[in-house]
């Protein structure tokens, strides 16, 4: 990659640290132990650790993360109601990386990469290690489910956020998002185009080039035009901006 960095001010949301996979899964193991690490050295309270594993926000419904806690991501593999498996996803330059932990198993599990579909690789060793260990598994993307198209002119237009816009345009009687990168961050992504498939009116699946898992657009909230005012994917909202 072009540069090893985010800017240093990204570094409270964590792009400057650098860890070994085992470093991350001892840290895993920290929280599953109420804050307290292997050799006996009390890092967190286990009341911090209880407040990270609640929940702040709510996710839009068929993301792939269910809600969002004090600094972590929280699922409900089960279906039933509560949070059993936390962690966090990390993306910068030519790195991505996952962490998941489920304390009720012990089961603790951390990839990181640095390059290609790092993502499929991900979907395939979380389902193949926490079905065996502890008994769950992540849950597959939503499927397809409607048929048609819902009401486009509610939909298209340009969203953005401080790194880049999503345009979202009609094109073959198909919704095509194209992501293009802000001036400062041109490095970490180029332009590229995803065509999106609807599951309902309001949320769509879209698979990024070189990648095998599709991501979910949900076009959530409506301006004073009935429009859809964000668009959220990539765990980011994107306010309407054209």
């Amino acid at each position: 990659t072009p540069i090893a960095y985010l800017a240093q001010s990204n570094a409270p949301a964590g792009s400057m640290p650098m860890a070994k996979a085992r470093d991350v899964i001892s840290f895993a193991r920290m929280m599953m132990n109420d804050g307290v690490a292997a050799n006996g050295t009390p890092i967190l309270s286990a009341e911090s650790v209880h407040r990270m594993h609640l929940r702040t926000i709510t996710c839009p419904a068929g993301m792939n993360i269910d809600a969002i806690g004090l600094g972590s991501f929280l699922w409900d593999w089960n279906n039933d109601g509560h949070y059993e498996v936390f962690g966090h996803d990390g993306g910068t330059i030519g790195q991505a990386a996952w962490l998941r932990y489920h304390t009720e198993s012990e089961t603790a599990v951390a990839l990181l990469t640095n390059g290609g579909n790092g993502k499929g690789l991900a979907d395939e060793m979380l389902a193949a290690i926490f079905s065996e260990a502890a008994g769950i598994a992540p849950p597959e993307p939503p499927a397809l489910a409607m048929q048609g198209m819902p009401d486009v002119p509610q939909l298209t237009g340009t969203y953005g956020k401080a790194s880049g816009t999503v345009e979202v345009l009609l094109q073959d009687d198909m919704l095509v998002a194209v992501h293009r990168p802000g001036p400062d961050f041109t490095a970490l992504q180029g332009t590229y185009a995803v065509a999106l498939r609807p599951v309902s009116e309001t949320l769509f699946v879209g698979t990024m080039p070189g990648y095998t898992r599709p991501a979910t657009y949900h076009f959530v909230e409506e301006d004073a035009q009935g429009r859809a005012l964000y668009l959220h994917t990539g765990a980011r909202a994107h306010r309407r901006v054209g």
